[in-house]
């Protein structure tokens, strides 16, 4: 009797292994997919939080100019800044955006924007 329990005691030891396994790798799965869930959903709110532009024709029939700028010194932060005054007075709304204060959402939703 005592060899016929000590080898039910070696067939489950694979079972209690594999199982023990299998739950590590489920519950690794379960988390990745949430993790990626939420990493998702926090993407749509960003991108539901950029600004849209709405133009008016009839005041600025030029349409929407955005001026991206980086800059170390300033220069191209005030050669942004004249042509924005230059664009203005031609019948252009103007936006300028620090490419140090943007991230991928907002760029996405522009080129979306200007293909309207």
């Amino acid at each position: 009797m005592a060899s016929a329990a000590d080898t039910s005691g070696l067939v489950s030891l694979p079972v209690v292994i594999g199982s023990g396994c299998l739950t590590v790798v489920l519950l690794s799965a379960l988390f990745v997919v949430r993790r990626e869930a939420a990493r998702r959903k926090e993407m749509e709110l960003e991108a539901e939080a950029v600004p849209t532009h709405k133009v008016d024709k009839e005041k600025y029939p030029g349409g929407l100019i955005t001026i991206y700028y980086a800059t170390q010194t300033g220069t191209s932060e005030s050669f942004a800044q004249q042509i924005e005054r230059e664009a203005a007075d031609n019948g252009f709304y103007v936006s300028i955006v620090d490419m140090e204060d943007i991230d991928i959402p907002y760029i996405t939703a522009e080129e979306q924007q200007d293909e309207d």
